[in-house]
């Protein structure tokens, strides 16, 4: 596909289409050509160099590459259950693998939690609370934020360091 003049001003036009239907109060992007050059547009007058923008779901990535370096190192393994290494209960009859926590199959609703979060609950309440949710039969795939805390935790046990001090090291 040729990224013309024409595509980014469709673009353009349908992002802040979405925009205003959304309310968002602004947003950015941006494309890195091939030729290494990059465009990037602002949907409104509120970004500027010291906007902070919440990291989202790209710290999984950063968790999943702490549990990988902690399995080539011979402190854990893929198949290893969590509950070891983790402080917080989970629902009696549950018992996850790193495996399956970093792909998201377990028995746990979606999101489980999740929009406590937005209304202040703290992780340890939310990790408190993960104890009383109400599992499904089976494990499938269950997107979920706050069981990622248990990679935290992990990293705690088999290091010593917390898990932001690991990241940096």
């Amino acid at each position: 596909m040729t990224l013309t003049r024409s595509f980014f001003k469709k673009f353009i036009e349908s992002a802040k289409k979405k925009q205003l239907e959304m309310e968002v109060p602004d947003f950015i992007y941006s494309i890195v050509h091939p030729n290494g050059n990059y465009t990037g547009f602002s949907g409104g007058n509120n970004l500027n160099e010291d906007t902070l923008f919440a990291i989202g779901s790209i710290s999984k990535g950063f968790a999943a590459t702490v549990i990988a370096q902690l399995v080539y190192k011979g402190l854990i393994g893929w198949q290893d259950s969590i509950k070891k290494h983790i402080q917080f209960k989970l629902p009696s009859d549950i018992d996850l693998t790193l495996e399956q926590l970093l792909g998201h199959i377990n028995p746990l609703p979606e999101h489980s939690l999740t929009e406590l979060s937005e209304f202040g609950d703290s992780l340890n309440e939310l990790l408190d609370k993960l104890q009383f949710v109400k599992v499904k039969d089976k494990s499938n795939f269950s997107y979920q934020n706050i069981l990622f805390a248990a990679v935290a935790q992990t990293v705690k046990s088999l290091t010593g360091l917390n898990y932001t001090d690991y990241l940096y090291q």
